[in-house]
């Protein structure tokens, strides 16, 4: 067993209100056996294992991706992080709620935390990650960075009216494939393209 393990386990308990008995309820075994697991005397089976990964791996996820916004909330240099799959925005920094058009539609940045943008993409970025290799490629980790210079990112009718770098970084966070994208500007001789 991870040695990390009995710790995690009675953290994520403690961290989402619950006392042994509940958690031992909803893995279907005794309280007896949760102190056991958590003190590192018994093991929990394979099937357990496998239930108990799915609560720590969706908790990890929610904590480390909490911890990403807090520390890039208050940069001043554009960033966000992205989901790899389907391109949902996770986390921006001051700077890209600066650089994003503030009022699309009259609603603020907010507005899309968490839909999905893959199908809103155009232009260079479009290229990069709707292209069927590269969308492989990223979802296997064979391709770990990516940048371009654009002028317009997505389809939405108030997006930037200026020449823009984005690069573009994957890796993982917790369990998921996620994108950090940094924004420059441009220089005003730049062409959109697509960079190796």
């Amino acid at each position: 067993m991870h040695e990390d393990f009995s710790r995690k386990l009675k953290l994520w308990r403690v961290q989402n209100g619950l006392n042994q008995q509940a958690l031992a309820a909803k893995l279907g075994v005794s309280q007896v056996t949760i102190s056991r697991w958590e003190r590192k005397i018994d093991a929990p089976t394979p099937r357990h294992m496998r239930k108990i990964t799915g609560l720590l791996d969706k908790w990890s996820l929610q904590h480390d991706l909490e911890i990403e916004r807090i520390g890039i909330s208050n940069l001043t240099t554009p960033r966000a992080i992205f989901d790899a799959e389907g391109l949902k925005l996770l986390a921006w920094s001051g700077g890209f709620a600066q650089l994003w058009p503030k009022n699309h539609q009259g609603k603020k940045l907010d507005y899309i935390e968490g839909r999905y943008l893959l199908d809103d993409l155009v232009n260079e970025v479009a290229q990069i990650v709707q292209n069927d290799e590269n969308a492989r490629n990223i979802g296997k980790g064979n391709i770990v960075a990516m940048s371009c210079v654009t002028n317009k990112s997505t389809m939405f009718e108030d997006d930037h009216a200026f020449s823009y770098r984005m690069h573009g970084t994957v890796r993982m966070l917790a369990s998921k494939r996620i994108i950090d994208v940094i924004y420059a500007p441009g220089n005003p001789e730049d062409s959109p393209k697509v960079e190796p």
